[in-house]
């Protein structure tokens, strides 16, 4: 791909217990590279990556270099919930929430509510999602600047105002990941941990363990 990588986090050989994109539960139009922390759509259908672990209970943070903004990003159940977990894109089946470039949270087939900041490539996007009975997650465009954004301006350390996904779609535990759409060409980072992060951790919130 001729996109330019170069600025995005690189995995270390060092950094094997850190956790990544599944390679072995994967939609069959995206490609992983980079120790699997970079996914890249590839041919036809909507098709999703997820991480190898999931949480219900825990508060985590993690990053995504977006190189192609031709995605939508955020949670899901495992794959084990229903084929169309991985098979339709993530935030239009029926088992994920996730936020779309134009910055609104898609779910249930498809139903939007508009977010805040939209990202574009070039991008560095945090998410801080509470696995608990909170079951919420928020978003930060770094790169962009400004706040916390879950409905609306929220805090994912006071727990205000985040976009809920318990009761919503399917049930735990709770996935992270991103969706794609066969015929565009999405490109994107994940940094679970590996490398420094662009931001800073939420407090009371740890890097999406891989264990």
């Amino acid at each position: 791909d001729h996109r330019d990588l170069h600025s995005f986090p690189t995995r270390r050989s060092s950094d094997l217990s850190v956790e990544t994109l599944d390679p072995t539960h994967l939609g069959s139009s995206i490609t992983l590279s980079n120790g699997n922390l970079t996914a890249l759509q590839g041919g036809a259908g909507a098709t999703n990556a997820l991480s190898i672990h999931g949480y219900s209970t825990g508060k985590y943070y993690f990053e995504v270099s977006v190189a192609d903004a031709d995605l939508s990003i955020g949670v899901s159940s495992a794959y084990t919930e229903d084929s169309t977990v991985l098979s339709i894109r993530m935030g239009f089946n029926n088992y994920s929430v996730a936020l779309n470039n134009a910055g609104d949270w898609m779910y249930e087939g498809g139903n939007s509510d508009t977010a805040g900041p939209s990202f574009s490539a070039g991008d560095t996007l945090g998410i801080a999602i509470d696995t608990s009975a909170t079951a919420k997650m928020w978003y930060k465009n770094i790169t962009q600047g400004g706040g916390w954004i879950g409905t609306s301006a929220g805090d994912p350390v006071a727990a205000t105002n985040g976009r809920a996904f318990g009761g919503i779609i399917g049930t735990a535990p709770w996935h992270v990941g991103l969706g794609m759409v066969g015929g565009d060409s999405g490109l994107a980072t994940f940094n679970f941990g590996a490398l420094p992060f662009a931001g800073p951790v939420p407090t009371g919130y740890t890097s999406w363990p891989g264990t």
